[in-house]
C-alpha cells in the first residue's frame, strides 16, 4: 500500500532563507514522524522503520537539493535501508552557475548579497571559500546518498530556462 506526504516542513517564503541544509532537516524530521508510525503498525521495532517501508522521494527544483540534504540527517539514518526510488526533475544539482535566463541572473545576484539567503549563496557556490567546502560539493561528493536508492532518476529538459541542461 503506497503512502504520499507532501511535504509542508519548509512552506513559506521565509523557510526558504534557511540553507539546504536546515530544509533538509526539517523534511528529515517530517519524514521519520511520518513514517514512525506506519512503520510501527507493520510491525517494525521502535527506531527500526526501515524493515517495515520503503521510502522514494519524487522531487522538483530546489526540493531535490532539500531531500538530498534530508538524507544526511540522523533522523532518516534509520531509513538508509528503505530507500527505493529518488526521481529529480529539473533540479540544479550542481548548482546554478551558467544559466540563460537573464531575469534570474540578475535576482540571484541581488539576493546572494542579502545575509538571510544561505540556500542563493549554496546554489551558486558562494557559501565557502573554496569549491570542495561548499555544500553542493558535499552533496555531490563527500557525503552523496543517492546510492543507498535502488533507483535514481535525473530528469531534466533543454527547454528549461531555470535550471540549465548542459
Amino acid at each position: 500500500q503506497a503512502r504520499v506526504l507532501l511535504s509542508a516542513a519548509n512552506e513559506g517564503w521565509l523557510a526558504t532563507l534557511d540553507s539546504f541544509q536546515e530544509m533538509g532537516r526539517r523534511l528529515a524530521e517530517e519524514v521519520a514522524r511520518y513514517v514512525e508510525p506506519i512503520a510501527a503498525r507493520h510491525g517494525a521495532a521502535p527506531g527500526h522503520p526501515g524493515r517495515a517501508v520503503s521510502l522514494s522521494f519524487v522531487v522538483h527544483s530546489q526540493g531535490a537539493l532539500i531531500a538530498r540534504a534530508a538524507l544526511t540527517q540522523p533522523a532518516l539514518a534509520p531509513l538508509a535501508g528503505a530507500c527505493r526510488t529518488f526521481v529529480s526533475l529539473g533540479c540544479p544539482h550542481l548548482g546554478w552557475l551558467y544559466g540563460h535566463n537573464w531575469a534570474l541572473k540578475v535576482a540571484i545576484r541581488a539576493l546572494r548579497a542579502w545575509p538571510g539567503f544561505a540556500a542563493v549563496r549554496e546554489l551558486t557556490l558562494r557559501d565557502a571559500r573554496e569549491p570542495q567546502g561548499t555544500l553542493l560539493y558535499r552533496l555531490n561528493v563527500v557525503d552523496n546518498r543517492l546510492a543507498q536508492f535502488r533507483n535514481v532518476v535525473f530528469v531534466a529538459c533543454r527547454e528549461d530556462r531555470y535550471v540549465p541542461y548542459d
